[in-house]
């Protein structure tokens, strides 16, 4: 049985599907099948996925016209072919490093679903970090609410969970991420197991961050990443990096908190001195008003002696 379903949805990016196919290929040590599914893909991609499939038998191309929201039911198609014990998911702009399938091939032994981290690389080279913790109480709540997860680029699971769930891959709501959309369809399976791996595997580099990038400043884009990584000590050095911005993150948290004392004990010392105003504004009228009350005391004490 093949161990790996490789699948990799794809819309409108076209060559740089050629890069993400490759990342996938360059995985050691699994037996793997990659299911690219096209939603309404262009020719470009069709001729993409031509040539892939001469040079791999391993690749299988699923060609779908323009499907609801972002095709999920193709998805679903395709994996009713899967052949895989385990079913990866990849971006076509994506790339995974090398062991990443490794990596969740010894999670998913011990669990239903798995994901590992991601690291988003910005189009000026800064790294950050999408970090969640299926276990966290709060997990599935914030998933929920659209305010977390994990990308599919970074997520497996068994085929047999899949076939599990009452719908599979299917069109989200418009208010709420299609991929979360997917995930609460498992978290809602009694006796899940999840897991998250804390390990970066993947390289994301997000369209949404490169408005009005050409396919071919993408795709240079890749290569550069694909060459570095690719390279002798290329992955060792992206963890020092992302190590590196894990220290500035935790630095600049650090620092808005400072600020945020800082605020805080400036607020404390302008109520402070309000109090002091108006203690000190108050101090004439109570001892005009003691006085005052002295003499009414007097005026009465005075009037009850003459009157027994």
């Amino acid at each position: 049985m093949t161990l790996f379903t490789v699948l990799i949805p794809t819309h409108d990016h076209a060559d740089t599907l050629l890069r993400a196919v490759a990342s996938a290929q360059a995985q050691r040590g699994v037996d793997l099948e990659i299911l690219i599914v096209g939603d309404g893909a262009p020719d470009r991609t069709r001729e993409i996925a031509a040539e892939l499939r001469r040079d791999d038998p391993r690749i299988r191309f699923f060609d779908r016209p323009k499907g609801e929201r972002h095709g999920e039911r193709h998805r679903h198609d395709a994996l009713r072919e899967a052949r895989g014990r385990f079913v990866a998911y990849l971006g076509d702009d994506d790339l995974w490093l090398p062991g990443h399938l490794e990596t969740l091939a010894a999670a998913l032994e011990h669990a239903d679903l798995a994901h590992t981290i991601a690291v988003n690389a910005g189009p000026d080279g800064g790294l950050t970090l999408a970090l969640a913790d299926t276990a966290a109480p709060a997990f599935v709540a914030r998933l929920r609410a659209n305010q977390g997860g994990f990308s599919p680029s970074c997520a497996g699971h068994t085929l047999e969970a899949y076939r599990r769930l009452p719908h599979g891959w299917r069109p989200a709501p418009q208010d709420i991420n299609t991929d979360a959309w997917m995930w609460l369809q498992f978290f809602e399976q009694p006796g899940l197991r999840a897991l998250s791996v804390p390990r970066v595997t993947v390289l994301r580099l997000p369209a949404a961050a490169r408005p009005g990038w050409s396919p071919a400043e993408r795709l240079a884009e890749l290569d550069r990443w694909w060459a570095e990584l690719s390279s002798p000590g290329g992955v060792a050095r992206l963890h020092e990096r992302v190590i590196e911005a894990l220290a500035q993150e935790r630095v600049r948290g650090l620092d808005a908190v400072r600020r945020r004392l800082d605020e805080e004990t400036a607020e404390v010392a302008r109520l402070r001195g309000v109090i002091r105003g108006l203690e000190a504004a108050r101090a004439p009228w109570w001892e005009r008003a003691r006085a005052a009350a002295a003499r009414v005391r007097a005026a009465l004490g005075g009037g009850g002696g003459a009157g027994r």
